[in-house]
Formats: C-alpha cells, sequence, structure tokens
C-alpha cells in the first residue's frame, strides 16, 4: 500500500501488506487491515507505526485522525496524539461510534466514552432500553424512549435531561443535541450541559429537526422555529402559507427554507430570514448548501439559471441565465459551488461572488463526474480531468490518460487513477504530477489535518493546547498552578483560562519599628520607623524564647546555691 503526502508530495510505502482489506482514512491517517493485523499510516510523521493484532478483528471506524480496531469483546484504540494503541475490553459490545476523535462503545445498557485527551474510559449512567447512540463534534448522547443522556469530551461527564416522554428521535449538530418528542423539542447546549424545551404544539404537527453547525430547526406546516446555541433560545421564524412550504436544508449554522417559489435563508450571526428573488411556481429544481467552517452559502437551481446566497451579507445573487442550456447538476464544497451544463462547468467562488466557466467547452455529454475537494473543483471527460483552484479561480486542464477508472479529491487535492497507475493533482502548485505509481488497483483520500503537533500554542499556560485532527486547534482551560505575576501572592491557580490569584502573601516580620509592605513587583519590604523604641510583643517567638532562657539561668542559679549550703 502506497501513502502519499500533499505536503511532501512523496509517496510512503508500507512493504507487502497479506490479505490487505478495506482501508480507512481518518484526519491524514490511514488504517490498513492485514488479517487480524491493523497498519497505522501517521500523517504528522509521514510513516507507519508498529502494527497491532486484534483477535477477532471485524471492522475500523476512524475518528478526527484515530482508529478504533472492533474485535472479540474488545476494542483497541490508536491515538494520533500519542501514536499508541490502548485497549479497552468490554463484553457484550454492540457497536462503537466515532466522533472528532473520540470514540463511544455501545453495549445492551451502557455507553463508554474514550476521550483522545487522556485516553480515559467513562461509562454512562445505566441506561434501560438504551436504543440509539449519536455523535456530534466530538460528544456523545444515548437515549430511551423516555429520557436522553449527554457526554461532554470537556468536562469527561455524562448529563441526564428532563423526563422526555414519548421521546421520538435523537439528533446532534455542532456539539449539540437535540430530542424530538411528538408534541415539542429539547435542545443540549454543550458549554452549558442544559436542556431547553420549545413551545408545545398540537402533537404531529412536527414535520422535521434537523441541525446544522451547532443549531437546530423545527419545520411545522405553516412556519419554522430554529433554536440558536448562542442564546439557547427557540425562535419562531417565517410563517408561510399553507402547502407552500416544501423542504428544509442547513449549512454551516445558517438554515434555508425552500416554498414553491421562492427560498428564505436563516442567518445565525444576525437570527434573521432573508427572502430570495421570486420565481415561477414550482420551478425550483434543487436547493443545496455549502459550508467551510462557520460560514454556510445555499444555491438554489431553477433549470436555466443559479441563484446563491452568501453568509457574510445575507444576501441573494441571480446568476447568469443559460438560455436553452440547462444547468444539469449543482455541487456545494467548502463553501464555493459548481454548476454543470453539457459541455462545461463553472465555479462559483464565495469571495469574489463569480462564476467561472472552464476556457474550452468539451463535447457534449462527455462530461462524466463533477467532484468537490475543500473549496475546489473537478471534473473529469472520458481521457482527462480539469480542476479549479479556488484561491486564484482558475481552471487547470490535466494530461491526457488512457483508461481512466476515478477521480477522487481530499482537503482541494484530487488524484487520477487509470488502469494499474495513480496520479495526483496538488492545489499548492496547481499541477497534476507526471510519475505515476504502478500496480494501483483501488485509492481513498484523506483530508490534510487541520493543523499539526505543536501548531496550537497560544501562549496561555492555563489553557491546554492540543490539535483536533477533525475540528482543528483546541486550547481549552485548565486548573493548572500558574503565576499571576504578582510577588504579592502564592499558590496561584488557573479557572476559566485565566491565572487566578492565590493567597496573599504574609509579609509579617515581628518587628514593632518597621512598616511591613508588599509589592507586586519586588514582593515584600520592610521600612524601618523613625525614633522607634523596639518593644518585643508579648505574644513574640523572640520574647518566649528569652524568658525560657531566663527561667533556665534562674533554676541553674537556685541548684548552686542549695548544693553549698548543703556542703
Amino acid at each position: 500500500m502506497w501513502v502519499w503526502s500533499s505536503t511532501t508530495e512523496i509517496w510512503t510505502d508500507s512493504g507487502t501488506l497479506a490479505n490487505l482489506g478495506e482501508v480507512v482514512a481518518s484526519g491524514g491517517n490511514f488504517a490498513a487491515p492485514s488479517g487480524t493485523t491493523v497498519h497505522v499510516y501517521d500523517a504528522q510523521t509521514a510513516s507507519w507505526s508498529a502494527p497491532q493484532v486484534v483477535p477477532g478483528l471485524s471492522s475500523i471506524l476512524g475518528s478526527g485522525g484515530n482508529f478504533a480496531a472492533l474485535g472479540s469483546d474488545v476494542v483497541w484504540i490508536w491515538n494520533h496524539v500519542s501514536g499508541t494503541w490502548t485497549e479497552v475490553p468490554l463484553a457484550g459490545i454492540v457497536g462503537v461510534v466515532g466522533s472528532a476523535g473520540n470514540f463511544a462503545i455501545q453495549t445492551s445498557s451502557f455507553i463508554h466514552a474514550w476521550s483522545q485527551i487522556d485516553e480515559s474510559v467513562t461509562a454512562s449512567p445505566q441506561i434501560t432500553g438504551l436504543s440509539e447512540v449519536v455523535a456530534s463534534d466530538g460528544n456523545f448522547a444515548g437515549r430511551n424512549s423516555s429520557a436522553a443522556w449527554a457526554w461532554s469530551r470537556h468536562t469527561l461527564l455524562w448529563s441526564a435531561s428532563p423526563s422526555l416522554t414519548g421521546l421520538v428521535s435523537l439528533i446532534g449538530s455542532g456539539g449539540n443535541f437535540a430530542a424530538l418528542l411528538s408534541t415539542r423539542s429539547y435542545a443540549w447546549n454543550q458549554t452549558t450541559a442544559v436542556w431547553t424545551s420549545s413551545p408545545s404544539f398540537t402533537g404531529g404537527s412536527i414535520q422535521e429537526l434537523i441541525g446544522s453547525g451547532g443549531n437546530f430547526a423545527m419545520r411545522l406546516p405553516l412556519n419554522i422555529h430554529t433554536w440558536s446555541q448562542i442564546s439557547s433560545l427557540w425562535t419562531a421564524g417565517q410563517t408561510f402559507g399553507s402547502g407552500v412550504l416544501v423542504e428544509l436544508i442547513g449549512a454551516g449554522g445558517n438554515f434555508a427554507a425552500r416554498v414553491i417559489n421562492k427560498i428564505d435563508a436563516w442567518n445565525q450571526i444576525t437570527a434573521t430570514w432573508t427572502e430570495s428573488p421570486q420565481v415561477g411556481n414550482n420551478t425550483i429544481v434543487e436547493l443545496i448548501g455549502s459550508a467551510e467552517g462557520s460560514v454556510g452559502n445555499f444555491a438554489f437551481n431553477v433549470g436555466t439559471r443559479v441563484y446563491t446566497w452568501q453568509s457574510p451579507t445575507s444576501t441573494w445573487t441571480a446568476g447568469q441565465n443559460f438560455g436553452t442550456d440547462q444547468v444539469l447538476d449543482v455541487i456545494g464544497s467548502g463553501g464555493n459551488f459548481a454548476l454543470e451544463l453539457a459541455n462545461r462547468v463553472y465555479a462559483w467562488n464565495q469571495t469574489t461572488n463569480v462564476w467561472t466557466p472552464n476556457p474550452t467547452p468539451v463535447t457534449n455529454g462527455s462530461i462524466e463526474e463533477v467532484i468537490g475537494s475543500g473549496p475546489n473543483f473537478a471534473f473529469r471527460v472520458s481521457n482527462r480531468a480539469y480542476s479549479w483552484s479556488a484561491e486564484f479561480s482558475m481552471w487547470y486542464e490535466s494530461s491526457t490518460y488512457s483508461n481512466f477508472q476515478e477521480l477522487i479529491g481530499a482537503s482541494g487535492n484530487f488524484a487520477v487513477r487509470i488502469t494499474g497507475n495513480i496520479y495526483t493533482y496538488n492545489d499548492s502548485t496547481n499541477a497534476f504530477s507526471t510519475n505515476a505509481i504502478n500496480g494501483v488497483v483501488s485509492a481513498v483520500g484523506a483530508p490534510d489535518p487541520p493543523c499539526t503537533s505543536g501548531s496550537c500554542t497560544d501562549a496561555n499556560p492555563c489553557t491546554t493546547d492540543a490539535c483536533n485532527l477533525e475540528l482543528g486547534c483546541e486550547n481549552p482551560p485548565n486548573t493548572a498552578a500558574c503565576d499571576d505575576a504578582d510577588a504579592c501572592t502564592t499558590d496561584d491557580i488557573c479557572a476559566a483560562g485565566t491565572c487566578n490569584p492565590g493567597s496573599a502573601l504574609d509579609c509579617n516580620d515581628f518587628d514593632v519599628c518597621t512598616a511591613d509592605s508588599c509589592d507586586e513587583v519586588t514582593g515584600c519590604g520592610h521600612t524601618p520607623i523613625p525614633n522607634c523604641i523596639t518593644q518585643i510583643p508579648a505574644s513574640s517567638p523572640l520574647l518566649i524564647g528569652f524568658l525560657w532562657l531566663g527561667l533556665a539561668v534562674a533554676a541553674g542559679v537556685v541548684f548552686q546555691l542549695r548544693r553549698k549550703s548543703e556542703a
């Protein structure tokens, strides 16, 4: 098995792997099963780690650059932070769920949450009738028919919901969770670990509950209610006529509602809805979203043109009218969009709000597929590939290949697989490689890590710096000892990401003829008091010492006098 790194542009060989199974990608890393042995390629070291034998190996799951290998009553977990394997033996394993580098192992009545930060396993309370386990940006939640339990990756604690009699489903979004009942919904905020109820509605009127970037939206027959993770509040949105609300989707924390002749988009920052221009009834072919981090844009196709909505400005823009040419498909990737015509592909850049076509049209009907990778796009015809770079809003053309088999993408890059060979396209150099790897029978892509070990330092001793290969840099607060730069405090401690002063420094020197003080830079000071006659306080250790010495001397004199009198 060969792995290509976009950073080094070098292929790395694993060596011969007998009985190679399906390769799993995660956070730029790869796991390759060979019989009951798992081999892991670590992108940060650009090397293969020591293999791990997993008795009864049945499957491998990737999560945030880590891997969980399920065996017989055991799960072996590889942590990209430490580069080592951890054994988690559990009887009666039902399944494993992964998210943002963490894993949840389900047994009949418990959920065991594994944290990549300290490699600890935290069991949930016993959940009788456990029916579902859901993941959300590294957090996990489980439910039965009357309650839900959520685990926070920050606190490593489980929290129970209020009574949720009639609980229908549980979904996750951006680290938060929402529980759907027949008459209302509850949302759990990962920051407060509190469940918030929506208003109550007539039973069965809630048609849909979806999440987007940590927010939630409920679709009812005549309107949409949204829950914002910023305010932890449910809010009634647009009101529509009977039967006109067709579809509800989310992207990057925002939502879009499709009615028969327009699209309304909700912006999570302003918590307001923006209406698109109205089009003919039932002419909207498709509505799609495209997200890059917390920015979510929308586009809809009316057959001869595409309208786009930009999140930063909350504005709708009508694209070019293609007349008799029909828009065959629209896809989104990394906040951008691409539309396909019979002989051309146009790419829309969210930064410039401009559509760019590939310069030379191809033969009608020859476009076999259009794919996205990061913010970039590529399409292929029978014997070559074309790629579009979001950075430059330009198209690039590959060489001509015989026996073109597959076009795959990962983190803005692309790979062309032909019979027995593979070529790569690097979005940093905007060039297709000329050197192929021979003997290729299949290929899989993995996103580049969003950060590397040591790249997440924030110079704050009160945060623990870590690279999450799914979410990026994280700097959660810690409770370490620290120095608040005040020489007049001692035993300072970190809290909420800042260094908090400890106890005041005791500057008492037990000298009544000095004025004791403390300077935050130099520390304790003892300024002499002019014309002061030293008086030793009765409680002074020095005075007590003198008294004991005097008593000892007096006792000695008495003893000597007694001896003389007896003589």
